[in-house]
């Protein structure tokens, strides 16, 4: 996992460019995913101080990304929301798991969150597996919808405590 940069756009853009990555994330992850978008998304990652989003570097490439964003839960709780995605080509060998062990110990490190949250869709289930994996609990089912491309998809709401 590594910081981004400028030269990371081709790389960004290949490997996000894929439905079946698209269709689990929410609508601020694009798809097509065009080379404009990796270059806007590269550049806001810039303005991130203490950084939360890093790539995945595979063979010299950004073959996905995760992130921890501090988000608030109305009860005076220092909370992080994990977001990622990893390219398909590379499914099924580990590097997710390993990623979000890396970026856990990372943001409760830095960030001091009194827990981390994850929302995977119903229907992603290879990401549930990967957090239950990583420690992670299932908190509730069915609490929260997202709208993906005018669709309301249901999602779980998976914690973890330092």
């Amino acid at each position: 996992m590594r910081k981004l940069n400028k030269g990371d756009s081709n790389s960004l853009t290949k490997h996000a460019n894929n439905y079946n990555i698209a269709k689990f994330l929410t609508n601020e992850f694009p798809h097509p995913y065009s080379i404009s978008d990796a270059k806007k998304f590269i550049e806001m990652t810039y303005q991130e101080f203490p950084m939360r989003t890093f790539g995945i570097e595979i063979n010299g490439e950004i073959a996905g990304v995760i992130s921890v964003v501090p988000i608030s839960d109305n009860k005076s709780r220092i909370v992080g929301e994990l977001g990622y995605w990893l390219s398909e080509d590379y499914w099924n060998n580990g590097i997710t798991t390993l990623a979000i062990k890396k970026i856990v110990k990372y943001a409760f490190k830095t960030f001091k969150f009194d827990y981390i949250l994850a929302n995977p869709f119903v229907d992603n289930l290879a990401s549930q597996k990967v957090l239950k994996k990583v420690g992670f609990k299932l908190k509730s089912k069915n609490s929260q919808n997202i709208i993906k491309n005018k669709i309301v998809h249901e999602v779980l709401i998976f914690c973890i405590v330092p």
